[in-house]
């Protein structure tokens, strides 16, 4: 999926992204480990999501 960070915000070892999907009612909530390099994407970067469909967990809102 591509999108675009709309929020980013650091936590020492996870950074949580808030990424805006075309087509999608409300924005996605994203947590990484900064081992992939979460912690320096900018607000404004376009970006593609991938995930292991096993590992996703769905939350209520």
């Amino acid at each position: 999926m591509a999108g675009k960070v709309v929020e980013r915000h650091y936590f020492g070892e996870i950074t949580h992204l808030i990424v805006e999907i075309p087509g999608l009612e409300k924005p996605l909530s994203v947590t990484e480990t900064n081992d992939f390099g979460a912690d320096d994407i900018p607000v404004g970067t376009s970006i593609r999501l991938a995930y292991d469909p096993e590992a996703l967990v769905a939350m209520a809102d």
